[in-house]
């Protein structure tokens, strides 16, 4: 009895029901990702800093992933509203955010956030910090920080400060720093944001600020003069200036500028993303706008990131209470 007649049509109603179910034989596997516009979220207003830092990323990521990348704003609540937004959304690499670091390793510590800060996130890199520094008048008779320090010393809670807060880690800052060195106590005077901060200095009502990178002008023009720097790594513009650490102090202020998404994202995705992130910082538009800015370039993986993230965070969650520091 001969059966080869029958294989061929069988063969046939097989490819005809694949391709009736499913358009190809692929969807019966799962789709290759992406295969759609990739939505990265802005807890900030257009043309700010975490804007123009991830419109500066979308576009070579567009080129390096294939799809089209589009950058969403969603501001208020100092970022939390858009991060409550990404920790809600599927887990499938087509929604991502700009979370500003501070919002998992100081915010929960002042307020209620929308978010599990230890589960709520897959993190896929770090691109960036705001280097904050120290800086005083040029003409103010402190010429290294121990100078400053040692005469606050002498007159405790007369020396002012100013910075962007309040309950920012600039005022987490200092006000670590004042646990770590008997006797300091410094007046602080936060401001809504870094450039009255910084403006402050400048009119004289203030004896120092710490800021991010708004002093940067003041300091090329010789208006300002920069003592020290408060993040981990000397500035690649200012290697002469030493950080907290390299005095000794123990301490250090960081903001880190990450991206991430929901919590539950497939690894084979986030490995493919943080490798798209990496190129995209390579890209020569993208280096200009994090040079008119003046913000520190920093790559740091995601599971690197997550790590550094949850060790300020259980730091934070027995410093802060004892620091004494209200957010209003």
């Amino acid at each position: 009895m001969r059966r080869k007649p029958f294989l061929k049509p069988l063969a046939c109603t097989v490819l005809f029901l694949a391709l009736g179910l499913g358009g190809s034989i692929s969807s019966l596997y799962g789709e290759e990702w992406p295969s759609k516009p990739i939505q990265i979220v802005v807890g900030y207003s257009a043309g700010g800093t975490s804007d123009l830092v991830t419109r500066g990323l979308a576009e070579p990521l567009k080129k390096i992933l294939k799809v089209p990348v589009v950058v969403e704003n969603k501001p208020g609540g100092a970022s939390l509203i858009a991060s409550g937004y990404l920790a809600k959304a599927k887990p499938d690499g087509y929604t991502l955010g700009q979370v500003a670091g501070n919002s998992i390793t100081e915010r929960p510590f002042f307020m209620q956030v929308p978010f599990d800060p230890v589960k709520a996130f897959s993190f896929i890199c770090q691109v960036f910090d705001y280097g904050a520094g120290f800086v005083v008048k040029s003409d103010a008779p402190w010429k290294t920080f121990p100078e400053f320090v040692e005469a606050a010393k002498k007159q405790p809670g007369k020396l002012s400060v100013s910075m962007s807060g309040p309950g920012s880690y600039l005022q987490v800052g200092i006000a670590k720093l004042e646990r770590k060195v008997p006797g300091l106590k410094l007046k602080v005077v936060p401001f809504k944001g870094g450039v009255d901060a910084v403006t402050a200095l400048l009119g004289g009502h203030v004896d120092s600020c710490f800021q991010s990178q708004e002093w940067r002008p003041f300091v090329e023009s010789g208006k300002l003069r920069l003592l020290a720097i408060g993040g981990r790594e000397r500035l690649k513009d200012y290697p002469q200036v030493p950080t907290w650490l390299d005095l000794g102090y123990g301490v250090f202020a960081e903001a880190p500028g990450a991206y991430a998404a929901p919590a539950g994202l497939p690894g084979n995705i986030r490995d493919k993303l943080e490798q798209a992130f990496k190129a995209a910082m390579g890209d020569p538009k993208f280096k200009a706008t994090m040079k008119s800015l003046s913000l520190v370039e920093v790559y740091k993986p995601g599971k690197e990131l997550y790590e550094d993230l949850m060790k300020m965070y259980e730091e934070n969650k027995t410093t802060i209470p004892q620091l004494g520091i209200t957010e209003q």
